[in-house]
């Protein structure tokens, strides 16, 4: 008979993108690529949205500009927002079709090996792998739809500290080495 699988028994901590996850679920592999995609999208409408916030307050509370010269970046503003409307529709949408599909495929992967392991494992265990195949697997749809899209989103789009240090360490290191440099020939 054999025992049985370990990603039906043997419970692990699972990682923030489980890899065993991904090689089980085919559907979920298309829909990670999906997300990273529709992500850099994101960050992109939510920088220019900043942008034209800036562009259409600034002037005004300045004075240099009055609210007729505003209507334009309010205008662009809108189809951005619009933009970023579509795009988590997107995101939420997929999610949801990966989730089912993700589900339906690793439901169906433990039912057959269940099956393959004969009735007597099975008797044994049905209460677990009806558990495991309902309420176990289901809990899948929040991972995809919400917590998978901004796990990638903030992998993807925020720089690492040591790019956001290069601006305050590039001219002390800078300083420090010309300091050096007069002290020595001195």
């Amino acid at each position: 008979m054999g025992s049985p699988p370990a990603f039906i028994t043997k419970v692990d901590y699972v990682k923030p993108l489980d890899p065993k996850l991904l090689k089980h679920a085919q559907p979920a592999r298309r829909y990670v690529l999906l997300v990273t995609v529709t992500g850099f999208l994101s960050a992109a409408f939510i920088i220019a949205q900043c942008f034209l916030i800036s562009y259409a307050i600034s002037p005004v509370i300045d004075g240099t500009a009055g609210l007729s010269d505003a209507i334009p970046f309010v205008g662009a503003l809108a189809l951005v927002v619009l933009g970023r409307l579509v795009v988590t529709w997107l995101q939420e949408s997929f999610g949801h079709r990966a989730a089912l599909a993700t589900i339906s495929t690793l439901r169906k992967k433990v039912l057959d090996r269940a099956g393959d392991l004969g009735p007597r494992w099975l008797a044994s265990r049905t209460s677990s792998i009806v558990t495991f195949t309902t309420r176990g697997l289901e809990d899948l749809e929040p991972y995809f739809v919400k917590y998978l899209p901004q796990l990638l989103l903030s992998a993807t789009v925020t720089p690492p500290p040591s790019s956001l240090s290069l601006p305050w360490t590039g001219p002390l290191l800078s300083s420090l080495s010309s300091a050096s440099r007069s002290s020595r020939s001195s």
